[in-house]
């Protein structure tokens, strides 16, 4: 009798942990379909959140973005409007040149010899007045030489293309005496110790193993300090004057530099 009640007993509690383990189970289930669920919602939202974000930031920056784009379009627009206003420039400086030069063959002045009717003698006067010598506009004199200080700064090569739009080329200094003239007409723009340095291209370059001046004038006068030039000879750099620490000595740089620039020619 105790047997079959102890088998029952047994019987009913393996029932309830059946019941239970079943409940834990669903239970379980239960947790993994929640958890699916959300996982799923959160990927939604994370999606939505950076879809309006990145909508947001579009819209946000359009303007700034067509603002941009006008800036640069204006910025080449400017670009072509110095460039035309260069050209213009340029041909303008040869056409005053031609014409100072058409002026100039009018110093010689003669008069047509007249005879007179049945005669036999004949009259000639010939008077010949030497126009005096002078600078063109904008250029200063010395001795019989004319020079432009020219502040609008460009490359070596853009300067001395522009010096012989005028008739002229790059500075050479062969004297002590024109260096010091030219340094002293750098000191009237800019004088010691003024704030900014600032540097003046010259003819002075290094071709055919030598240093040379770009009118093709030999090299006798120089005055760069110790450790100039130092970059000259392997084509980079050209010569040009400088106000470094009120110093107003020659140096080397790279041709490719934006500096001032002297123009030197003949009086004519």
């Amino acid at each position: 009798m105790k047997g079959c009640m102890f088998q029952a007993v047994a019987a009913v509690i393996y029932l309830v942990m059946i019941v239970k383990l079943q409940a834990t189970e669903h239970i379980e289930n239960n947790t993994d379909t929640c958890l699916l669920k959300l996982k799923e919602n959160a990927e939604r939202v994370r999606s939505e959140v950076i879809n309006e974000l990145k909508a947001e930031m579009k819209e946000e920056f359009k303007d700034e973005f067509k603002q941009l784009e006008i800036l640069k379009k204006e910025l080449l627009l400017e670009r072509a409007r110095q460039r035309v206003m260069e050209e213009k420039v340029d041909v303008s400086y040869v056409g005053v040149q031609k014409l100072e030069a058409a002026l100039s063959q009018c110093a010689m002045i003669a008069t047509v010899p007249i005879t007179a009717a049945n005669t036999t003698t004949t009259t000639t006067t010939t008077t010949t007045t030497e126009k005096p010598k002078v600078c063109a506009a904008g250029f200063v004199k010395f001795e019989d030489h004319c020079y432009l200080l020219e502040l609008d700064k460009t490359t070596w090569g853009t300067a001395r293309s522009r010096c012989r739009g005028l008739g002229a080329d790059l500075v050479s200094i062969n004297t002590e005496a024109e260096n010091e003239f030219l340094l002293e007409k750098i000191k009237e723009y800019f004088p010691p110790n003024s704030e900014n340095s600032e540097y003046f291209w010259m003819g002075l370059l290094y071709a055919g193993s030598k240093y040379m001046w770009a009118d093709g004038t030999d090299v006798g006068f120089t005055d760069f300090p110790s450790g100039e030039p130092n970059c000259m000879e392997d084509g980079r750099c050209k010569a040009f004057i400088s106000t470094f620490r009120s110093a107003y000595e020659w140096e080397d740089a790279r041709s490719t530099y934006d500096f001032f620039y002297i123009c030197e020619k003949d009086m004519s």
